[in-house]
């Protein structure tokens, strides 16, 4: 049973990629084609190519658009370098397979999310190093009534085509100070353009592992999504975000917990503001497990960067 569930979500992984792609590119052709109808038709209308260039042509005689093609959208980028609960690159608690953006330097990132409920007020303050677009390391402290250490590793070792694939690791010191639980979750994420309702999205699968003896099943597997939020009102400078899955930060969690396996989160997110020179500041509102009454909670975040040009 495990093993076929591995195997539809590997497929799911290097399928979904490639369909958005095509998707994308099939649009692209029909945009380079109607663009091209649209200067041919305006130099026959006109007659007169020597006194007019084709882009004087074009200012004049606007093409008309066939009729059940839609006007070429404005591209929307969706900026990277933004941060979970636990300071990984990525959306709410799951991670991008997209490493925090580096240049062609090291960039160095510092953070803090507070999370709030009816019986949990708990810290998680992290730091961040990422490696020329490559690789990052991220070490964060979960406080509540106890503290656990969380140190992330990401590798991403492809990026074509707007598509990055990545493997990461997250190993887990749960409740140091006694416990001293040891769990370790080794995960393969891709994550490629996408579109959601007409509107662009990031999109983020993710398929895993967690090595723990205590869990009802050890596979993880979550999706994310990271959109415009109505962005002509915000000027595509306000995110909406959604992951869900099976898997939260940690075993261990202060909110959001899955060790029923299964929790939904949605988020805002402000894209990232230059603040001085390489130093980028940027804020996230979460709501966490929404459909758990006892892991539901409230969270704020926020992250400065530093990352040299």
């Amino acid at each position: 049973m495990k093993r076929s569930i591995l195997i539809s979500l590997l497929l799911l992984i290097m399928l979904v990629p490639l369909v958005a792609n095509t998707e994308e590119n099939t649009n692209v052709a029909e945009s380079e084609s109607l663009a091209l109808s649209s200067t041919e038709e305006s130099q026959v209308i006109t007659g007169n190519e020597e006194s007019s260039t084709p882009l004087e042509l074009l200012s004049e005689q606007p093409p008309q658009r066939e009729e059940g093609l839609s006007p070429s959208k404005e591209v929307v980028i969706i900026p990277g370098g933004n941060t979970t609960v636990s300071g990984v690159n990525g959306y709410i608690v799951i991670p991008s397979a997209e490493p925090v953006p580096g240049g062609k330097g090291t960039s160095i990132s510092t953070g803090y999310s507070g999370i709030f409920s009816t019986d949990v007020y708990a810290h998680i303050p992290f730091v961040q190093l990422g490696f020329s677009d490559l690789a990052e390391v991220s070490l964060a402290v979960d406080i509540d009534t106890k503290s656990d250490l969380l140190l992330n590793a990401k590798w991403r070792f492809s990026h074509r085509k707007g598509t990055s694939l990545a493997v990461g690791i997250v190993g887990q010191l749960i409740d140091v100070a006694t416990a001293k639980d040891l769990a370790a979750q080794l995960y393969f994420a891709s994550t490629f353009s996408s579109s959601i309702m007409d509107f662009p999205s990031k999109t983020t699968v993710l398929l895993g592992y967690t090595f723990h003896k205590d869990l009802n099943t050890n596979i993880d597997f979550g999706i994310a999504f990271q959109t415009p939020f109505f962005p002509s009102a915000f000027k595509d400078k306000v995110f909406f975000l959604l992951d869900f899955g099976n898997v939260s930060y940690s075993i261990s969690p202060s909110a959001g917990d899955a060790e029923n396996r299964g929790l939904v989160n949605v988020g805002l997110r402000m894209a990232p503001l230059k603040v001085l020179d390489s130093v980028y500041l940027t804020a996230d509102m979460r709501a966490l497990d929404l459909f758990d009454h006892k892991g539901r909670a409230l969270s704020l975040g926020f992250t400065l960067a530093f990352r040299p040009d």
